[in-house]
This record gives C-alpha cells, sequence and structure tokens, in this order.
C-alpha cells in the first residue's frame, strides 16, 4: 500500500514536465537518479536505467543515457532503486572493489549480477572514486603497505624520495614518495640493482641501471606483465639471463627529440614523448625517467597531476604522436589491456575485457550493443562493430504512414513475451517489460500474461520468486520513505486527504482478497523498464502480494 501512495505522488510531481512535441528527448525524473522519461512525439514514457547504473541528464544526442556512476552528477536527485545484489556485486551492473584494503590490485566488474574479476597493471590498486587503477596510496580501497607488503623508512630523502629493492621480485622495486610505497619494474630480462642509484653521467641516461645475468628469461607471471618502467633488486638474481649468456649491461634506450625538454629541479611532472603516444617520460626533481604504458593504454597528456597517467584509447588525444609500441596479442585480445569488440557484427552484445592478455567476455545490458568507437554499450545502430537487424534478429518493416508517431513504430517480439522492438527512423531498438508483465501489441502497454493469448504462463515460479524478493526490497525502501509522505500527499491530486487512493477500486489493505488487487490506470502510455507498479503479475502474483503485505 505504501509503495502505491509513494509511486502515485510521484507520478503527479513528473506529469508537469512538458514533453516536446515533436522528435524524441529524455527527461530526468526529479527525486531519482536512476530514473529517466523519453519523450517521443508528445508522448511521455517511463524508463528505469538498470541497477547500478545513472541516468546522465546531459545526453541530447539520443545515445544510451544509462552511465556509470562517476560519469554521472545526480545533483538534487539522490535516491536510486533499490539494488539488487548477488555475491561480489553489490549491484547489478558496476565496477567494485575487492573489499579487502590489503588486497586491492583486482576489482570485479558486475554484468547482470555476475561478478568477473579483473586485475589492474602490477603495482596498481583499484579506486571507487575514479573507477580506475591508481596508485595504491591514493585509492580510498587500499592500504598500500599492506598490499605491497613494503613500508618506506620513517626518514623520506632530501628531495623527498628514495628507492629500495623488493625481496619478493628482482625485476620489482619501490620508490617511496614522500612516504608512500609505489611499486615500478624493470623491462621484461632485466632486473633491479641498488647499488648504482647514483646520478646519471649524461642527460639522458637512466640514473637506476637494470642489469642483465645469465640463464633462460623465465615468462613473467600474471601478477607481473613486462612494463618498461624501472624496477627492483639483483642480490640473488643470477638466474636470470638473456640467450647467449650476455652478461651486457643495457642502457635503457631514450629518444633523442626528447632531450631538449628541460625537467623541473624540484617536484614531479610527466612529459610525453614527441613520436610515440603510450610512451612518456617522469620527471623527478630534474631527473628524466623513461616509462612505457602496458600495451593497450595511451599516455594522457592532459593529467596534470601525480595520478597514473595511462589510459585507453578512446580517452586519449595521441594528436600527432602516431606511433606505438608492438602489439603483444593473445588468442583472443589483440592488445594486453583494453575492451575490444566480438568481431561478429550479429553477435555485439558482449566484448572482450583484455587484462594481461586474458581475454573475459562481458555482456550489454539487453538489447544495447558494443561500441570500440567509444568503449561503450550504445543502441545498436549507434555501434561500428554491430549490424542492427542480424543483432536483434528483426528488420523494421517500412512506415505506412497511417497513424504512426513519425519515424517511430512498437512491434512484439515472436519469441519473448517480455520483448518489443521500437523502430526509431528504421533502426530496430529491443525493450523489455518488467519482470513480470508482457507486451500487448494491440495497446501498446506492458500488461498481465493472462491479458495476452500465448503468454499466460510465460513466467515459471522462479521468476516469480525473484520479484518476490524485489518487492521485499521495495517494501524496506519505503519503509525509510514513509517519514515523506505527508508533504508528497500536499503534492499530489491523486491521493484523498486519508493516504489512499482516489479510486477505492484499486485501493489495498490489510484485509484485501486476490479480487480486490486491480492495477490503478496511469497516463503513462506504456512501461518498458519503470519503476515497480503493484499489479497482478500472473496467477500467483496476488497471493505473494498478500503474503508480504501481512508480514511487513
Amino acid at each position: 500500500m505504501k509503495t502505491l501512495l509513494v509511486l502515485a505522488a510521484h507520478l503527479a510531481l513528473v506529469l508537469s514536465q512538458s514533453c516536446p512535441s515533436g522528435g524524441a528527448r529524455y527527461l530526468p525524473d526529479r527525486d531519482q537518479c536512476d530514473k529517466y522519461y523519453e519523450c517521443i512525439n508528445g508522448v511521455k514514457y517511463e524508463r528505469l536505467c538498470p541497477d547500478g547504473l545513472l541516468f546522465h541528464d546531459k545526453i541530447t544526442d539520443g545515445r544510451y543515457p544509462c552511465l556509470y556512476p562517476n560519469e554521472v552528477d545526480c545533483g538534487s536527485r539522490t535516491r536510486t532503486q533499490p539494488p539488487q545484489p548477488t555475491e561480489n556485486c553489490p549491484h547489478q551492473w558496476g565496477y567494485f572493489g575487492s573489499g579487502d584494503r590489503a588486497q586491492c590490485g583486482f576489482f570485479f566488474n558486475c554484468v547482470n549480477g555476475v561478478a568477473y574479476r579483473q586485475d589492474c597493471p602490477p603495482g596498481l590498486a583499484f579506486s571507487s572514486v575514479t573507477y580506475r587503477c591508481e596508485w595504491p596510496d591514493e585509492s580510498p580501497d587500499c592500504d598500500a603497505v599492506a598490499f605491497l607488503g613494503f613500508s618506506c623508512p620513517a626518514t623520506p630523502g632530501v628531495s623527498g624520495y628514495t628507492q629500495h629493492k623488493s625481496h619478493r621480485d628482482c625485476r620489482e622495486y619501490f620508490v617511496c614518495d614522500n612516504g608512500n610505497p609505489r611499486a615500478h619494474y624493470c623491462e621484461l630480462g632485466l632486473v633491479y640493482n641498488e647499488r648504482t642509484r647514483s646520478a646519471p653521467s649524461r642527460p639522458y641516461q637512466l640514473p637506476l641501471s637494470c642489469l642483465t645475468r645469465s640463464g633462460p628469461i623465465p615468462p613473467p607471471s600474471p601478477a607481473t606483465a613486462p612494463s618498461t618502467s624501472l624496477a627492483s633488486g639483483t642480490g640473488g638474481c643470477a638466474d636470470l639471463r638473456l640467450p647467449g649468456g650476455s652478461r651486457t649491461i643495457l642502457e635503457p634506450h631514450v629518444n633523442p627529440s626528447v632531450l631538449g625538454q628541460s625537467c623541473p629541479q624540484k617536484g614531479e611532472r610527466y612529459f610525453p614523448d614527441r613520436e610515440q603516444c603510450d610512451k612518456y617520460y617522469k620527471c623527478v626533481n630534474g631527473v628524466k625517467y623513461e616509462r612505457l604504458c602496458p600495451d593497450g593504454l595511451l599516455f594522457n597528456d592532459k593529467i596534470i597531476d601525480n595520478r597514473y597517467p595511462c589510459y585507453y584509447p578512446h580517452e586519449v588525444d595521441c594528436g600527432s604522436r602516431s606511433r606505438k609500441q608492438p602489439p603483444q596479442p593473445t588468442e583472443r585480445c589483440p592488445h594486453q589491456w583494453g575492451y575490444f569488440a566480438s568481431g561478429n557484427r550479429s553477435q555485439c552484445g558482449f566484448f572482450l575485457s583484455c587484462a594481461n592478455g586474458v581475454a573475459i567476455e562481458q555482456y550489454c545490458p539487453h538489447g544495447l550493443a558494443f561500441s570500440s568507437a567509444t568503449n561503450r554499450c550504445e543502441w545498436p545502430e549507434a555501434s561500428p562493430d554491430c549490424g542492427a537487424a542480424a543483432f536483434l534478429k528483426f528488420s523494421c518493416p517500412p512506415s505506412t504512414g497511417n497513424g504512426e508517431l513519425t519515424g517511430y513504430t512498437q512491434h512484439r517480439s515472436q519469441k519473448d513475451c517480455r520483448k518489443f522492438i521500437i523502430c526509431v527512423n528504421g533502426n530496430p531498438r529491443a525493450h523489455y517489460c518488467e519482470l513480470g508483465l508482457v507486451y500487448k501489441e494491440a495497446t501498446r502497454k506492458c500488461v498481465n500474461p493472462d491479458e495476452v493469448e500465448g503468454c499466460e504462463n510465460h513466467y515459471s515460479p522462479s521468476d516469480l520468486l525473484m520479484y518476490q524478493k524485489r518487492l521485499k526490497w521495495i517494501s524496506v525502501v519505503n519503509e525509510r520513505r514513509e517519514a515523506e509522505l505527508p508533504e508528497l500527499r500536499k503534492q499530489s491530486p491523486l491521493l484523498s486527504p486519508t493516504g489512499r487512493h482516489s479510486n477505492p477500486a484499486t485501493s489495498l489493505s490489510r484485509r484485501a482478497s486476490c479480487r480486490a488487487c486491480a492495477r490503478p490506470k496511469s497516463s503513462l502510455a506504456h512501461h518498458t523498464v519503470p519503476a515497480l507498479r503493484l499489479s497482478l503479475l500472473g496467477p500467483y502474483a496476488c497471493q505473494l502480494l498478500l503474503l508480504l503485505l501481512h508480514l511487513s
């Protein structure tokens, strides 16, 4: 009952927002950040983002408007739908830390409630604030000392930086940045020598030398991907060597084109390479160090603070820096790191997330397709990697012009009672009724299954159990909102002074029988993924509803 009151009051608040008479437009909900309204030729349709995503009210070009929380400013729209957690996933969609501050080098990418573990580049930690892998001391989810297994000396160096070998990995070493440890690694085949930390004899020579030893080079472990960052320790490393037993000291290559760039004598700063987009230089108190991003990432020359500067390609403008390191492909990954399309234009609802060359299949929300141009899931026609008709298995018919909204037609799916297609200027887009409802083509609305022939038994008992859990979540959330009802009643013409819906035929009470369960009429044309409406959802739903009312 409380859910009905809140939804009815909230409906009155949004009806005052006007829809333009022509074209399409998105409108935000005034209170809820993951709810929005799609206006199509003057008709308003209520929408709800998948759990974990939020509506971006700055989307004006028709792109899919539900983005990750770090990309959305909700402002005063502080409410969200009740979470739908699963194991390791606080929400159905999103990126989430491990929950262990000593094990922060990986995170979970949750897709439809399924958690996929992904690792950060070696030495970096996931940050729930930026949704990126950062230096451990810059992540609120990480204890840098516990994570790296190294504590910086109490007395920092004169410059604020000190360097130390690692006792667990010959390639690894630590730079203490004002007391914060940061792990670095020699490139593959080299190890760190703590004794040669003297200043360079030439302006472009690195102050730390990585020495080769005799013996075959072991393959890198999954936790230590190849990197050209300088790394730690030669003690006990006699088993490392290059082919042929070479014992030559290798001096890392520095592009002469950057030698004219001056390093500030104090502080820390990044410089781009003039030709190669994934190479950069880090200046520390007047000393220049050559760095190379992991394969697949690029240097972002707009980074002016001390954050990790390697980003995904869609976030970086290389300009004239067109060169890149040779790719290091694996069976399904063109590069060691990145997001890549499936390569099949009829199977574009998933993509490959590559970390250290290991590919994990991840899926877009239902009906969306991965776009390599934006590294996002978009409407299928907006993705260069997708054939919308082949992917959705539906081709939009020519417009008849017989009363249809200009450029928009709606069609039922022949295989899924919940699914229907909206054709937007000839491009098919898949939509789904909320759990418990099915699409009725005659009315273009989502209705009870018993109202559509052939869909009466579309939902199984397990589906209804899932719906029962969702009801319970919403019931708990609305208990917390009960204090707001008096103010909502003042603003809503749909509620009587007693707080009940003005239509007695749609009232519910604890003593209600299933005959009394009837759907309140809504002025919205239809609901694709709306906030929950308490209505009959199949042969068992009313009994479930009354049971929950009894238990609440």
